[in-house]
């Protein structure tokens, strides 16, 4: 199941780079693809216990995700091709992405001692 949900998400992002995604992200361009990782690996810590096989789906997807935003070192544009910003590294929205992958990392992490312990 990591794997289908790694391959889910594989083309999800390839089809969000292909449509106009600028409109579609409207106000939420803080919240990026590691965001959105960081959010179902806390669903998968979550349902561990309940739903092993929709867990090993959400660390796949999750896994992915945060891939998706490591390969965001370029963008390409057209014919253009030009420095991307994985992370949101030198962006103008750095500081509030930031903040948001802080908090959702300790969610994720405070997530897994509560599960596990």
């Amino acid at each position: 199941m990591f794997i289908l949900g790694a391959f889910v998400v594989m083309l999800v992002d390839t089809f969000w780079w292909h449509i106009d995604y600028k409109k579609v992200e409207k106000g939420l361009e803080w919240h990026e693809h590691y965001h959105v990782g960081i959010e179902l690996m806390i669903l998968a810590v979550i349902t561990t216990p309940f739903i092993p096989e929709l867990s090993s789906f959400l660390y796949g997807s999750g896994f992915l995700f945060i891939a998706a935003e490591w390969r965001q070192a370029v963008e390409v544009i057209g014919p253009k091709v030009k420095a991307g910003h994985p992370f949101a590294f030198g962006s103008t929205h750095f500081t509030s992405s930031t903040i948001v992958g802080v908090i959702l990392t300790v969610i994720a992490i405070s997530s897994y001692i509560l599960v596990e312990f």
